[in-house]
């Protein structure tokens, strides 16, 4: 028994567009991987970056072997990388901890608190306070590295997340990694508007 031309043209249109349906569906992005990526804000040096709660302006990069404040010295096996920030709340009082990461070209993140290490904070809105994020890393991984931080307290949560490419080329890498000096750390002090 033979079917009907148009029984067998509908069954042609339904595969095809399930077939088509299938191929859009591989497209589209996961649901769970959307709801839960951070909303980075890229930037680079000198570069001022709003986030859902302060503005960020990265002003410098420097490096050391040791790092010094309140009279405590810190001496690293690799290098403490040191980064000049500019930091000014909006809406709130708040302070920036210590939970930004260095993130290598390769994709390995170094952060946290270092055993020196002062408070950026706790700043007011509209009154910006200049302060030096402090990183152990190795020597290795900083050309190309990029710098997260986060308005919350993660930089890889749904939240608004900055990222600062430092701009260090291999050359800049090299004489940063071979710092072999000392920074003495200050408080944060205010910037002069």
């Amino acid at each position: 028994m033979a079917l009907p031309r148009t029984t067998l043209a509908t069954g042609v249109i339904v595969v095809a567009a399930l077939l088509v349906g299938s191929a859009i569906n591989a497209q589209l992005p996961d649901p769970d991987a959307i709801f839960s990526t951070p909303f980075e804000h890229p930037g680079g040096v000198g570069e001022t970056i709003t986030l859902r709660n302060a503005r960020i302006t990265v002003t410098g990069v420097d490096a050391a072997k040791e790092l010094e404040w309140l009279d405590q010295v810190a001496v690293s096996a690799g290098v403490f990388l040191v980064v000049d920030v500019t930091y000014e709340p909006r809406g709130e009082t708040s302070v920036l901890g210590s939970n930004a990461r260095l993130v290598a070209a390769d994709g390995r993140e170094f952060g946290g608190r270092t055993p020196v290490s002062p408070a950026c904070g706790p700043a007011q809105p509209g009154l910006p306070l200049a302060c030096r994020l402090t990183l152990e890393v190795p020597p290795d991984v900083l050309a190309g590295a990029v710098l997260k931080v986060p308005a919350g307290i993660d930089t890889t949560l749904m939240d608004d997340v900055a990222v600062i490419d430092l701009g260090i080329t291999p050359e800049r890498a090299s004489e940063l990694g071979a710092a072999s000096g000392r920074i003495v750390l200050p408080d944060e002090t205010p910037v002069a508007g």
